[in-house]
């Protein structure tokens, strides 16, 4: 973004708490999808603010004086993966909780964001209201143990190919993700490596935008990335009631009752504690069926010229406001 200044406004420290003309005149946004471009384009001072700071240019800038740089932690639910649930070998809660126990978090976080995020626990992020604090301890990374349950349930490598199989199955499965998106082919490579060491054969499967929306709403896949910010815990009805499978947002397509009572209870109380105890309840039993297994949540990255002043960060950590900022002479 480009701000700029309003000639005619004069400035006083009392500006924040004033309604009245900001001091910025206009912004002129440019898109500029390449990220090293972007970050250049703030060095060069071609643009003063720029969104989406590529992690591994966020430390040297942070480092240097000519700039602002802002880490707001995403409230809501960060990057997950969602299985589906009626697409067999998925309906098997021991094939998913070994998903779930062999998830490197935070050897993901280091290779892909550069070390930039926090390994996420649940469905809700911990800057979240609603957020239970004991998800964090539930089925941690632990390799060993994901082969454990998969031999547990059945599904052995009786003929050493590295790929365990039951009753003449492989137990394979299909990731769908947008072949356009960096990011989608590195959290696709990084699963199929993970699972790869106990036994899971990932098939990647990369389409266009169109061939991909239609592919996962059709539910043909196994599992898919999901990222969903939100204010307000209420957003897990997104990721998780019965309304939403079947081709919406619920791609995990899990449909249960109970769960959807939760939700509804939670949406329906006023009661700050009554609302905790019942988003605790929605997380622990996300958990515990293993119906989505949850990455990182992110720290969305900001980056400004030093004299710009008065930025603040709104919405989930996910849009900045400009009304009470201003540019330095």
């Amino acid at each position: 973004m480009v701000l700029v200044r309003n000639p005619d406004y004069n400035w006083a420290p009392a500006f924040m708490g004033v309604n009245g003309p900001a001091a910025i005149e206009r912004i002129v946004y440019k898109i500029i999808p390449e990220p090293a471009t972007r970050t250049a384009s703030l060095e060069t001072g071609e643009t003063t603010f720029i969104e989406e700071v590529p992690e591994i240019d966020f430390s040297a800038l942070k480092d240097n004086s000519d700039f602002v740089t802002v880490a707001e932690t995403q409230s809501g639910s960060g990057w997950s993966l969602m299985m589906n649930v009626q697409n067999p070998p998925m309906d098997e809660l021991a094939v998913r909780r070994a998903i779930q126990l062999a998830s490197d978090k935070e050897g993901m976080i280091l290779a892909i964001w550069n070390g930039i995020g926090t390994p996420a626990c649940g469905p809700i992020s911990a800057v979240t209201f609603g957020f239970e604090p004991a998800t964090c301890d539930m089925f941690t990374y632990d390799p060993e143990a994901a082969k454990q349950v998969l031999e547990e349930a059945g599904w052995v490598d009786s003929n050493g190919d590295g790929i365990r199989e039951k009753n003449g199955q492989e137990l394979t499965i299909g990731h769908y993700y947008r072949a356009e998106s960096v990011l989608s082919q590195q959290l696709a490579d990084f699963m199929k490596a993970d699972l790869a060491k106990v036994g899971i054969n990932v098939e990647l499967n990369g389409l266009s935008r169109s061939g991909y929306f239609d592919a996962v709403r059709a539910g043909k896949h196994h599992t898919q990335n999901w990222w969903e910010p939100f204010g307000d815990p209420d957003g897990v009805r997104i990721l998780f009631s019965s309304a939403n499978a079947g081709g919406g947002t619920n791609r995990s397509n899990y449909i249960n009752a109970e769960m959807d009572s939760l939700i509804e209870q939670a949406a329906a109380t006023t009661d700050p504690a009554k609302r905790q105890d019942l988003y605790s309840q929605i997380q622990l039993k996300v958990k515990n069926e293993a119906i989505m297994v949850f990455y990182n949540d992110p720290d969305t990255l900001y980056a400004y010229s030093s004299q710009l002043e008065g930025v603040r960060i709104f919405g989930a950590g996910q849009y900045p406001y400009f009304y009470t900022a201003r540019l330095g002479n």
